[in-house]
C-alpha cells in the first residue's frame, strides 16, 4: 500500500487522539520549561524553594507519573477510554491552577504574606503530584486509541507520526512559556500555569463534544467481519464440493454463521465465567514476572541508571544555565535573524533564555530522527546503542564544563544525536528478549527503568547541586575567605529581612502569623505583644487611643494598616528595616545577603568588571561543573554494564544471527537483480 493509501486507512479516531496529544504535551512540557526555574527564584511570584527541595518535588512527582500507568490502564480497560480521559483532563487543570496559585493558596492558609518556603514546598508537592496523576491516567487511553486505530498495514506510519506530534509539542511549548514567563525584572511565571489550565481546558471539552469510545464498537466489527468471512467460506466450499440445487447454498451459509455465532457465544460465556483480576492484582502479577527473569531485572537496572542521568538535562540544567553560563552571545547572534528577533525569548541583558538552549534537543529530534534512524536500522543493536550512549554521555557532560552558551548549545546538540541513536534500542531488546505469549507485560517493564531513573536522579542531583553548584553558597563562601564577613543592613531584601528578624533578634516565624491575627485582643495586649517583638503603635494610634476613639483591635484597620499589618506581613522592606534599625543593626552577617547582594561584593572585592566577569571568579574558585562529571559518571558506569551485560546474557549470539540473516536476505536480493539484469 502507497503511503497516501495507508493515511487514508488510518480511522479518525487516530487524528483526534493525535489533537489530545499534541494539547497535552503544549501544556506539559511548557510548565515543565519553566518550572526549574520558578521554584528556586526568590522574585515575584517565586517560590524560594532548594535544590534539594525542589529534586524532592520531581523524585516523588516522577513515581507517580511513571508507575501509575500500571494500574490505571485496566481502569481505562473497564470503564472506558472517554471517562478516564475527563478524569485525566480535569485532574491536570485542578493541578496547573494550584501552581499557577502556590502562593495564594499559602496566604490563605497561612494568614500570612510572609515567605513561607515550608508551606510553599508542600503546596508545589501537591501540585506537581496531581498533574502526575493526570498525566499518568491519560496516557493508557490516549495510546490505545492509536493502537486501535492502525492495523498491521499503516501501523509503523501511524506511530510515527504519534512520536512525531510528542516532539513537535515538546519543541513548540518552550518557546511559548518562554513568551509567558516575562524576565527576572518583571516575572510573569503564572501566566504560564494558567496558559497549561486554558489548553487541557480545551481538550477536556473536545473529548466531551467529539470522543467516542472505541471499544466496544471495534470488537462488535470485528465479530461481524470474522461472520461474514466465514459466511463467503462456507458460499465458496458448498459451490465446490456439493452437487445439491445452488439454492441451498445461502442456507448452509446461513446454518454455518449461526454455529459460528453460537460457538462465539459459548466462547464468550466461558470468558464471562472466569474471575477477573484487578487492575493492582496485574500489577502484582507483573511484578513478580519480572523478579523471575533476572536478566531482564539486571538490564532494566542497568538502564535505569543511563536515565538517572539521562532527565537531569531538563530538571537539573536549566538551573545551572541560569546561573554560571554566559548566554549572551547566543543571544544577541539569534536575535540578528529578522524572524526571531521581537520574539520575547531574551533576558534584558540580551541574554538567550535557559528553556530555549534547553529546546535546541527537541529541534535537533524532529529535524534527524528519520534519516539517523534509517541509518543505525542496519547495525547490529549494541553497535547502535553503546554508540548512543557514548555521544550522550559526552554530549551531557559538555553541556555543564563551560561557561559558554554557544558551547552549551553544541553539546545539548550532540546530547540529542545520542539520544536519537540510542532510545529506540532499548525498547527493542525488551520487545526482541521477550517471550512471545508475554511481549505486553514485557513491553510494559520499560516504564520501571524511566521511573527509577528520573526519581533516583532528582533525589541525589538536588543535594549535589548545593553541595558542589549553588552560586549563592559558593558566593557566600568566597566572600567569607576573603575576609567579607558582613555587609550592610540596607542591602537586605524584604524575605531576608524577614529571616533576620525571625532568626537574630528572636521573632519566631510561628509568632508572626499570632501578631497579625489581632481580632478580639484588646489594645493593651496588641500593645504588649508588640513591645515583646521590639515594635509599638504609631503617635497616631496611640493619641486616638487616649482620646477614647480606640478600643479593641479591630479599630487598628483606621489608622495603622500600613504601620502594623503590613510591617508584621513582610510586605513592606521599609517598615522591616525599621525595625532592624530601632535595634541598632547596621550590619548583618553575610548568610543573609541575596544572590544580587552576594554577586555585587563578589565583584567589588574581586575588581571584577560586571557580574559575568565576578562569575567567572566563582566558578574558577571553586569548580561547579563536578556535579556533571559525577552525573556523567552515572551514565559511564550504565554504558560499561550494558556492553558487559550484552555478552553475558548471550544477547551477542542472537544479535550474530539477526545480523547473519539480514546479510543472507540482501545477498539473496541482490543475486535476484543480477538475474534480472542478465
Amino acid at each position: 500500500m502507497s503511503e497516501k493509501g495507508s493515511i487514508r486507512s488510518i480511522k479518525p479516531a487516530f487524528w483526534l487522539a493525535n489533537a489530545q496529544e499534541a494539547c497535552e504535551r503544549l501544556a506539559y512540557f511548557g510548565i515543565r520549561a519553566v518550572l526549574p526555574l520558578m521554584m528556586v527564584s526568590v522574585g515575584t511570584g517565586g517560590l524560594g524553594l532548594s535544590m534539594a527541595e525542589k529534586g524532592a518535588i520531581y523524585g516523588v512527582w516522577a513515581l507517580i507519573q511513571c508507575l501509575v500507568p500500571m494500574v490505571s490502564g485496566g481502569f481505562s480497560e473497564s470503564f472506558g477510554y472517554k471517562k478516564s480521559l475527563i478524569v485525566a483532563f480535569t485532574i491536570n487543570t485542578l493541578g496547573y491552577l494550584l501552581m499557577a496559585n502556590v502562593l495564594n493558596v499559602v496566604t490563605l492558609l497561612t494568614g500570612s504574606e510572609v515567605l513561607n518556603t515550608t508551606w510553599n514546598f508542600w503546596v508545589m508537592m501537591i501540585a506537581g503530584c496531581t498533574i502526575g496523576l493526570g498525566t499518568a491516567i491519560f496516557k493508557p487511553p490516549v495510546q490505545g486509541i492509536v493502537a486501535k486505530s492502525l492495523n498491521d498495514k499503516n501501523s509503523g506510519l501511524g506511530f510515527g507520526i504519534f512520536y512525531w506530534v510528542v516532539n513537535v509539542g515538546g519543541f513548540l511549548a518552550p518557546m511559548l512559556a518562554s513568551s509567558l514567563r516575562g524576565n527576572e525584572q518583571h516575572p510573569t511565571w503564572h501566566y504560564v500555569f494558567y496558559g497549561a489550565a486554558f489548553v487541557t481546558l480545551f481538550n477536556l471539552f473536545i473529548t466531551l463534544l467529539l470522543f467516542k469510545d472505541p471499544v466496544k464498537e471495534e470488537d462488535d466489527a470485528d465479530a461481524k467481519d470474522a461472520v461474514e468471512n466465514k459466511t463467503e467460506k462456507s458460499l465458496l466450499d458448498e459451490n465446490k464440493n456439493s452437487d445439491s440445487d445452488a439454492l441451498s447454498a445461502p442456507e448452509k451459509a446461513n446454518e454455518a454463521a449461526d454455529a459460528l455465532m453460537t460457538e462465539k457465544t459459548d466462547e464468550a460465556e466461558k470468558t464471562a465465567k472466569k474471575p477477573k483480576k484487578s487492575a493492582l492484582g496485574v500489577f502484582f502479577e507483573t511484578l513478580g514476572i519480572l523478579w523471575n527473569d533476572k536478566l531482564m531485572l539486571f538490564f532494566l537496572l542497568i538502564v535505569s541508571g543511563f536515565w538517572l542521568m539521562f532527565m537531569q538535562l531538563w530538571d537539573l540544567l536549566p538551573n545551572f544555565l541560569d546561573e554560571w553560563v554566559d548566554r549572551r552571545s547566543v543571544g544577541m547572534f539569534l536575535q540578528n535573524i529578522p524572524l526571531i528577533r521581537s520574539a520575547d525569548w531574551y533576558e534584558p541583558n540580551g541574554a538567550l533564555k535557559p528553556e530555549m538552549i534547553i529546546n535546541i534537543d527537541s529541534a535537533a529530534i524532529i529535524l534527524f530522527v528519520v534519516p539517523l534512524s534509517a541509518l543505525f536500522a542496519r547495525y547490529k543493536m549494541i553497535t547502535a546503542l553503546i554508540l548512543g550512549m557514548v555521544i550522550s554521555v559526552i554530549g551531557f557532560v559538555m553541556s555543564g564544563l563551560s561557561m559558554s552558551g554557544g558551547l552549551a548549545c553544541l553539546a545539548i546538540f550532540i546530547f540529542a544525536i545520542g539520544e536519537i541513536i540510542c532510545s529506540p534500542k532499548f525498547s527493542e531488546y525488551i520487545g526482541m528478549t521477550a517471550p512471545k505469549d508475554k511481549k505486553a507485560i514485557y513491553m510494559g517493564f520499560s516504564n520501571i527503568p524511566f521511573a527509577v531513573g528520573w526519581a533516583v536522579g532528582n533525589f541525589l542531583s538536588g543535594p549535589l547541586y548545593q553541595m558542589f553548584s549553588s552560586k549563592l553558597a559558593i558566593g557566600r563562601q568566597w566572600l567569607l575567605a576573603h575576609n567579607v564577613t558582613k555587609v550592610p543592613a540596607s542591602e537586605l531584601d524584604i524575605n531576608n529581612a524577614q529571616q533576620f528578624l525571625m532568626n537574630e533578634l528572636g521573632m519566631a516565624q510561628s509568632k508572626l502569623p499570632e501578631l497579625i491575627k489581632t481580632s478580639g485582643k484588646s489594645l493593651e495586649e496588641l500593645q504588649k505583644l508588640l513591645s515583646q517583638h521590639n515594635l509599638s503603635l504609631s503617635s497616631s494610634c496611640m493619641d486616638k487611643m487616649k482620646e477614647g476613639l480606640l478600643k479593641t483591635a479591630e479599630d487598628l484597620d483606621v489608622c495603622q494598616i500600613a504601620e502594623a499589618k503590613k510591617l508584621l506581613s513582610g510586605q513592606d522592606l521599609q517598615h522591616l528595616m525599621q525595625v532592624v534599625e530601632s535595634n541598632k543593626v547596621t550590619e548583618v552577617p553575610v548568610d543573609y545577603c541575596n544572590i544580587d547582594c552576594v554577586m555585587s561584593h563578589v565583584q567589588t572585592a574581586a575588581g571584577s568588571a560586571d557580574s559575568f566577569a565576578a562569575t567567572e571568579v566563582l566558578w574558577e574558585a571553586s569548580n561547579p561543573w563536578m556535579v556533571w562529571i559525577i552525573l556523567g559518571a552515572i551514565g559511564v558506569v550504565s554504558m560499561v554494564g550494558m556492553i558487559g551485560f550484552y555478552f553475558k546474557s548471550g544477547m551477542a549470539k542472537h544479535d550474530d544471527e539477526l545480523q547473519a540473516q539480514a546479510n543472507a536476505e540482501d545477498s539473496d536480493t541482490e543475486s535476484e537483480e543480477v538475474e534480472k539484469v542478465l
